[in-house]
């Protein structure tokens, strides 16, 4: 019986010796006023493990949301998705955003701010700002800008 336990402890120290996975720490700050889900899929579209789809609720300039997540470190597609209720008049007003690259490889923050709004400054150096611009409906596209 002892060297059962002897040969588990040894064994279960071998095992917690091995090489944790490496990963960062990735804060969403929802400043947008309405629920958001981001998407990240892995940059060279080759690893399908690293695709996440990370939501975070409501929240606004004065009193943000904020949620922190754990991913893998590496470059990924991000797209953000501002989750709106259907409006059978006007229909949503903010649209799909097109996916941008997010290249993560130290623990950051991500602010995502309302839908065509700009934001005021660029914040602290280890903080991004997302941000859509909306172009009214009566002022032509930009070419090559994806919608």
């Amino acid at each position: 019986m002892k060297k059962t336990i002897l040969v588990l402890a040894l064994l279960s120290m071998l095992l917690m010796a091995s090489d944790p996975m490496n990963t960062i720490r990735l804060t969403i700050i929802n400043k947008s006023g309405m629920d958001i889900a981001v998407q990240l899929i892995d940059g060279d579209y080759t690893d399908y493990d690293n695709i996440y789809y990370l939501t975070v609720t409501e929240g606004d300039r004065l009193v943000p949301n904020e949620k922190a997540f754990d991913i893998v470190p590496g470059m990924y597609n991000m797209q953000v998705f501002y989750i709106e209720t259907y409006d059978p008049v006007y229909g949503f007003s903010c649209g799909q955003s097109p996916p941008v690259k997010l290249i993560a490889r130290k623990n950051m923050k991500v602010v995502i701010i309302e839908c065509g709004q700009q934001p005021p400054n660029w914040g602290e150096p280890t903080m991004t700002k997302y941000w859509y611009w909306v172009f009214p409906p009566w002022k032509s596209r930009l070419p090559g800008y994806l919608y």
